[in-house]
């Protein structure tokens, strides 16, 4: 296995006798006591609130373990939030994916739960209760609010300097340290090899990437590009590293100018690579050395007075940019990475291939399992097991792409549930089951969800599951078969996905899509769908953009659905400039749910269609009982009782 990130030995220092690290979770496990610990420094350093962010240095949305300070504090493993100390209270931010997760996971003694969209804004919250520890908790209390500036972006920090300033606040960034790190158990990380992402997978080399990199520099008079984003610094390298579980990428930094580019990373990793670098001519420095050479950027022509960052370069990056010269924003890379060439068009088919015929094997397994028997011992965890097992047989796999979602009952209704030696439930009977799972193969990465329904007795679904169903299916169809101007907007497709939930005022707090890279991250920009503008939807969609849809609908305490495939944004009509919808993942959608008076004709004869697609395709993949199955579980939809 090419990458796998799952080794680690702890070492615990003075502070770290009540914490522990959950070896079957692989995360450190918070101790009230943490708090009290965080806020004695706080003290020593005269700060009043501290505010911790979810993302690494370089905003990573996964995080590998040392860098998971959020988590550490609040005992929340969701992907996205925000937690906010002060000297005498504290809060979590997250959005609605999490909004039941978190409570669950929160002590409610220590923290409370600010719901995006819904609660108070976190800022404003901030504000107030930092305000109230200096009225009315402790006069003496320093006006100060602080934050790691390697961990927020450099416009986050200029709106948390300018409220503070307009409440006679001060924001401090320039502390020497991470105080959360000076709490929590140290982790000794391998120092593991990055590998040549061969261009039969990647299909573009360096050079030719530089080149068109270069040419835009040209026309907006950029003399360097500075880039902290994981993600892209792989793709443009064509390289993978093991740094962050289930993202193959490694810690970097680059630096490219019109005849240089400079990489900074930990020398220990590139040993096996210096050939390859030295043959396209990057220069190599340590990791750390690029807040020395920051301050000290030069440009060789006194009219070429622009630097460009990412739009989601850190307030430390930025800082340490020389004030003499013009600072652009621009993720010209992501916007690159994100429109695929031709031979990863090829192998991301391979990869929605390669997973459906897992997904489809483990469906088989989990109905096998269920049929004629009450369900006494299949687990959440079992189901996961059997999916890696099944994924494993294929020589390109190299381990999931995030971690399994695999839900049953109730636990559906809560959108990034993950199953754990804790909560591992054994499947429902009579209830839906909802799998979200991804896969990271050499040629793609793959992001499916089905719900499915799970019955020992013939028992029918009821009719509240199948409206919700029909529901999601209709928007996923509708979005699916679309045919589009280039220049829609990407909200307006988003809106497309809720439109027939909304006639039942029903929806989902989640945006309906995201890109989706080739062997890198499973959530990418530039291009996706949601009801405004996110940094994985700000670029028009294009040729070549690859995403997902994902509409659904979540009840508390009784079920969820959802509903995802991949799709390759394609040319209908080039010169009229109309784009369509590739539909490249190859798994059924559960028929037994569906109420036909729900769906068109049409939206049948389209359902209909791709099951006889997926049955042509995998008849030369499965086995002969696997096949059989399938066949039954896909028949086609009787249109004449329509």
């Amino acid at each position: 296995m090419l990458f796998n990130c799952n080794s680690y030995t702890p070492i615990i220092n003075d502070y770290d006798n009540d914490n522990y690290i959950d070896k079957y979770e692989k995360k450190v496990i918070f101790n009230t006591d943490s708090l009290s610990k965080l806020r004695h420094l706080m003290k020593l350093n005269n700060i009043t609130t501290y505010i911790i962010p979810s993302e690494d240095s370089h905003q990573s949305e996964y995080t590998a373990i040392q860098h998971q300070r959020r988590q550490f504090i609040t005992n929340f493993t969701g992907s996205s939030g925000i937690a906010i100390i002060t000297l005498y209270s504290a809060a979590l931010s997250t959005d609605s994916r999490y909004f039941i997760q978190a409570e669950k996971q929160l002590n409610k003694n220590d923290f409370i739960l600010l719901k995006q969209g819904i609660d108070e804004n976190w800022i404003d919250w901030m504000i107030n209760e930092t305000i109230n520890c200096i009225n009315h908790h402790n006069k003496d209390s320093p006006p100060f609010i602080a934050v790691d500036p390697t961990l927020i972006t450099y416009d986050l920090s200029i709106k948390l300097k300018s409220i503070c300033y307009e409440n006679n606040l001060t924001f401090v960034q320039d502390l020497d340290y991470n105080l959360i790190d000076k709490i929590k158990p140290k982790i000794n990380i391998p120092t593991n090899q990055l590998f040549i992402y061969d261009l039969k997978y990647s299909g573009v080399p360096i050079i030719d990437k530089l080149s068109i990199i270069r040419n835009e520099m040209l026309k907006d008079n950029i003399h360097s590009y500075i880039s902290g984003s994981l993600d892209s610094i792989a793709w443009l390298l064509n390289l993978r590293g093991n740094d962050i579980e289930y993202n193959p990428v490694f810690f970097s930094y680059i630096i490219i100018t019109h005849n240089e580019i400079t990489l900074y990373i930990d020398k220990r990793k590139i040993t096996n690579i210096l050939t390859y670098l030295e043959e396209n001519n990057i220069m190599v420095k340590n990791y750390n050395q690029i807040w020395d050479d920051l301050p000290a950027l030069k440009s060789n022509n006194i009219e070429n007075n622009n630097i460009l960052l990412d739009l989601n370069t850190t307030s430390a990056i930025f800082n340490s940019c020389p004030s003499i010269y013009n600072i652009k924003f621009r993720s010209l890379l992501t916007e690159l990475k994100g429109i695929k060439n031709s031979i990863e068009i090829q192998n991301l088919r391979k990869s929605q291939l390669f997973d459906s015929i897992a997904i489809i094997k483990l469906f088989y397994w989990i109905y096998s399992n269920c049929e004629n028997t009450k369900i006494t011992s299949l687990t959440e965890l079992d189901i996961v097991s059997k999916l890696e097992n099944l994924r494993y047989k294929n020589e390109n796999y190299r381990g999931p792409s995030f971690k399994s979602i695999i839900a049953t009952g109730l636990n559906s209704a809560i959108v990034h549930y993950e199953p754990t030696i804790l909560s591992n439930c054994k499947i429902k009977d009579n209830n839906i089951l909802l799998l979200d799972i991804g896969g990271q193969y050499l040629n793609g990465t793959t992001d499916i969800t089905r719900s499915i329904f799970i019955t020992t007795d013939n028992t029918s679904p009821n009719d509240k599951i199948k409206l919700a169903y029909s529901l999601v299916l209709s928007g996923h169809i509708n979005v699916s078969k679309l045919k589009f101007k280039y220049g829609t907007s990407n909200e307006k497709i988003d809106s497309i996905a809720r439109e027939d939930l909304k006639k039942f005022n029903m929806t989902y707090g989640h945006g309906t899509g995201h890109g989706i890279d080739n062997f890198i991250c499973v959530h990418s920009g530039p291009a996706g769908l949601a009801p405004n503008k996110t940094s994985y939807n700000y670029k028009l969609l294009n040729n070549g953009s690859f995403i997902s849809i994902e509409p659904g609908y979540y009840l508390e305490n009784e079920f969820g659905i959802r509903i995802e495939s991949d799709i390759l944004v394609q040319w209908f009509d080039e010169f009229n400039k109309i784009l369509n919808f590739e539909y490249t993942t190859l798994v059924p959608f559960c028929n037994e749910l569906i109420d036909i008076k729900y769906l068109s004709n049409e939206q049948i004869k389209w359902i209909n269609n791709y099951h006889e697609k997926i049955r042509n395709i995998m008849k030369d993949h499965l086995n002969n009982d696997e096949y059989e199955w399938l066949v039954e579980y896909t028949k086609d939809i009787n249109l004449s009782s329509l």
